[in-house]
């Protein structure tokens, strides 16, 4: 596992599952087509709000997700 630089995005707190957030890349230069790279997420909870495809890098919305802001009472 390589680490990545760190990268900031937003997403509205309203985005529908599935909803592409960001795509990473990588390049190795021993092999041909990129075939043996593969992506993943590393998180510190089994329920990561994000999911990445494996191939192309591409990470999108897993589930709906509402941030409420406290009561400013």
């Amino acid at each position: 596992m390589i680490p990545m630089r760190c990268v900031q995005t937003s997403v509205s707190e309203f985005a529908e599952a599935g909803t592409q957030v960001l795509q990473v890349s990588a390049a190795d230069v021993e092999c041909v087509n990129s075939s043996c790279i593969a992506y993943s997420l590393q998180t510190a909870h089994d329920n990561s709000a994000f999911v990445i495809d494996s191939r192309t890098g591409l990470l999108c919305i897993l589930t709906h997700f509402f941030c409420s802001q406290p009561d400013e009472t």
